[in-house]
């Protein structure tokens, strides 16, 4: 995700507000883009992982649904 003004960006799984630690991390690009890495991936790291952004111009959420196999 990406926006102008540059939003504040939340991820959930399941609902549940994700914390950056050892298991995830939360990334900038110098292009602007946001994205949510997931080290080491396990079976149950499956979900519904959702990417909530905002700033002054509003709000988008985004929920996709990850299966591990």
């Amino acid at each position: 995700v990406r926006g102008f003004p540059e939003p504040q960006v939340c991820w959930f799984r399941n609902g549940k507000l994700l914390i950056a630690g050892d298991h995830y991390s939360m990334e900038q690009s110098a292009r602007g883009t946001f994205s949510l890495v997931v080290q080491e991936v396990q079976d149950d790291d499956g979900g519904r992982y959702t990417c909530e952004a905002v700033n002054d111009a509003g709000s988008c959420q985004v929920t996709v649904e990850i299966i591990v196999e």
